[in-house]
């Protein structure tokens, strides 16, 4: 999944006024207290964009991911003095999480019907920081 979402995802946060300029995949951190895996983060000097993906999103997976970012700098704690944000990309959403996620300040990304992804939230839509 995350070499579906990881292509597309600088160019829809680009459109968003975010200007990542580069993505990493895969991200493990093995430490002594915590471990943690992050799909995609997108970059650039100022600005961070995590995402967790999944192909199906439920409202459990959203809150475990609240929960990682919640903890975020302590995983990166390089990204101190970053802004980051956070989002969700999955096939199907059951349960209204993409709702849910909406609610509490995450992107949402879901398939354009074109083979492409987009942001499903409004233009409007103020993201949290975490």
């Amino acid at each position: 999944m995350e070499a579906l979402i990881a292509p597309s995802s600088l160019k829809i946060f680009r459109e968003r006024g975010i200007d990542v300029e580069r993505t990493f995949t895969n991200i493990k951190i093995k430490g002594k207290k915590r471990n943690a895996e992050f799909d995609v983060v997108l970059g650039n000097g100022r600005e961070i964009v995590i995402i967790e993906v999944k192909t199906t999103m439920n409202v459990e997976k959203v809150n475990e991911f609240l929960e990682k970012l919640s903890r975020i700098r302590e995983y990166f704690p390089e990204y101190s003095e970053k802004q980051i944000y956070g989002a969700v990309a999955g096939i199907k959403y059951e349960e209204n999480s993409d709702k849910y996620a909406y609610r509490n300040g995450l992107f949402v990304i879901v398939n354009s019907g074109e083979g492409l992804i987009k942001i499903a939230n409004s233009r409007k839509f103020k993201p949290a920081a975490f």
